[in-house]
């Protein structure tokens, strides 16, 4: 029936093994300022919302009761499991809908919500799969109350390419590290609580119940407000999950094969076993404080208690029944079974915590946490402050051409000034090897090709090329700018690019030396040609460190020879500035 009085017929039951007990009272949706993102009723449908309803009555709409009930129609052909999934998808709809200034039901709203949706995968809040659900339920329901004639057509793409790993600002970055903070060490709290009072006979209530009030503390804003914490199980993994990334630099993937032994705590600190990292085509291990970073000791401190936390937790499900599936590092309890599942990280959940909530009513707000973001945050953060360079590739277990491509931030002088002393540190380093073996280990560590003489034929700059058909990305880009001035070079002949290039061979005879020391010669005889430009000037110091790196390499007794010859017939006659 439809009247202004509070209709049993809108109680939709969700749940077919619930008996009745889950349900949603669409009563609410006929109430004025349930919907939006930011409704002035706050309260959802699920249960039965009678009271709230009578106290609210002064918002009665019938026009929101007829939508009400033609949703409850309409919810009603599905299977009850189904029904709240159903219901979550149309009520986004409406919400978009007056938010933005519409009739509920205006069928010119369809295509601004799609392309809304569309927006929202780019921006990685929802996954391709979410929006197509949204989607489908929107045109099902708008074309059962006959609003739209036949299906809505709109083509979802997806973001094939990972989102650019962005670094933060460090305010952000201090901001998200005592955001997740709070959240973990809170939770923490209430688990090992809940645990010892289960254990205590002192509570009856399962962990997914627990609820309690904390304390958020931001110090470096001086900012303290209590907050409803809810489902800790599940944000505690979720804040482990990221602090694991911080302190330990690993990958999201790294991470989420992570099994629980593989992690094992020795006297420096904690290291994993060996993992395989895909892209690198290598094996690394995951560590705190082996390096030695002064930082990880707070991070032994939290894996000590996760670890704690976590034992624990799985003692206390084990005992009431929950099946474990699996051994992984993380998981997650599913609500409805209790049974502990594989861990999805889920990282835009951190935006709607309510210490993020209460942070943007105070206008401060929490970055879109992303894993990568934070990896390389923290990697050049600590780079950029200790100028450690051997620390920074000992902690991420890079090799020397990540670090000059991705580390040192801040402003462009202070990222070259940084390599530049990165350099001179590893020629140090190199020049107090004494045998071959540790040289050419060094070498291999730095992505440096070092052969023998004999190997390899050398250029004009004393320099090899790996790249003999031409087909780098490199030699592709000489090419195309020869091509511009109508020239048709059969080979890569860019021998001033010739130190970054990833192809760059360092030929160990006495010709080729001879060669580069010349053209080592020449680029400190031009550099006053460019004194007028700082960028420049730069650029050329940063070219003479890495011969300097590459010499460092070199056999002494092939570089001395190669030095006597500069000395006795002066620089290579191609060099020679006539």
């Amino acid at each position: 029936m439809i009247n202004k009085d509070y209709d049993v017929d809108l109680i939709i039951s969700v749940d077919e093994n619930s008996e009745g007990r889950s349900v949603l009272d669409l009563n609410v949706l006929s109430l004025e300022g349930f919907f939006g993102s930011s409704p002035k009723l706050n309260r959802s449908a699920r249960g039965v919302a009678k009271e709230f309803f009578l106290k609210n009555y002064s918002n009665y709409s019938g026009e929101l009761h007829e939508i009400a009930c033609l949703l409850g129609e309409f919810l009603c052909e599905y299977k009850q499991g189904s029904r709240l999934s159903v219901y979550s998808n149309i009520k986004t709809f409406l919400d978009f809908q007056f938010d933005e200034g519409r009739d509920l039901l205006e069928p010119k709203g369809v295509e601004p919500f799609c392309r809304h949706l569309q927006s929202k995968i780019y921006d990685r809040s929802i996954g391709l799969s979410h929006a197509r659900s949204l989607y489908s339920s929107m045109n099902k329901f708008l074309l059962n109350v006959g609003v739209i004639r036949s299906d809505f057509v709109f083509l979802f793409k997806g973001c094939t390419l990972p989102k650019k790993a962005d670094v933060y600002s460090e305010s952000d970055f201090k901001l998200i590290i005592s955001v997740v903070s709070n959240i973990y060490f809170g939770c923490s709290g209430i688990l090992k609580e809940h645990v010892e009072r289960s254990n205590d006979k002192k509570r009856s209530f399962s962990l997914s119940s627990c609820c309690e009030t904390l304390e958020a503390d931001i110090k470096h804003l001086c900012i303290s407000f209590d907050y409803v914490q809810k489902h800790p199980l599940y944000w505690f993994m979720h804040s482990a999950f990221i602090l694991f990334v911080i302190y330990t630099w690993s990958n999201e993937k790294q991470l989420l094969d992570l099994q629980a032994d593989n992690l094992g705590v020795s006297d420096d600190g904690v290291e994993s076993c060996f993992l395989y990292k895909g892209r690198a085509n290598k094996f690394i291990r995951l560590n705190i404080g082996v390096s030695g970073l002064e930082a990880d000791k707070k991070g032994i401190d939290f894996f000590k208690d996760f670890f704690e936390v976590r034992k624990c937790i799985l003692e206390y499900l084990k005992e009431r029944g929950s099946v474990i599936g699996h051994d992984g590092l993380f998981f997650v309890q599913n609500r409805l079974d209790e049974e502990l599942r594989k861990f999805k990280l889920c990282s835009a959940i951190f935006l709607d915590h309510p210490i993020s909530k209460e942070l943007k009513s105070r206008s401060i707000y929490l970055q879109s946490v992303s894993c990568r973001a934070l990896r390389k945050s923290i990697e050049q953060y600590v780079d950029y402050k200790l100028q450690d360079p051997f620390l920074t590739t000992s902690k991420a277990q890079h090799t020397w051409q990540t670090y000059l491509k991705n580390y040192s931030s801040g402003n462009v002088k202070d990222s070259r000034s940084n390599i530049t002393d990165a350099l001179r540190e590893l020629t140090e380093k190199a020049n107090s090897m004494e045998s071959r073996n540790d040289r050419k280990a060094l070498a291999e560590y730095l992505d440096i090709c070092l052969v023998q003489g004999g190997s390899m034929q050398h250029q004009l700059n004393g320099l090899g090329c790996a790249d003999k058909e031409g087909h780098s990305n490199s030699s592709k880009s000489f090419e195309k700018k020869q091509k511009k001035m109508n020239r048709t070079p059969k080979l890569c002949a860019d021998l001033s690019n010739c130190v970054n290039c990833s192809h760059c061979v360092v030929v160990e005879n006495v010709d080729a030396i001879y060669n580069l020391l010349s053209f080592k010669e020449l680029i400190e005889f031009n550099k006053p040609v460019f004194i007028g430009s700082s960028k420049a000037v730069e650029n050329y110091e940063l070219k003479l460190r890495k011969i300097d790196l590459f010499l460092s390499l070199v056999d002494p007794v092939v570089l001395a020879k190669a030095k006597k010859k500069l000395a006795h017939e002066g620089v290579y006659e191609v060099w020679r500035i006539q």
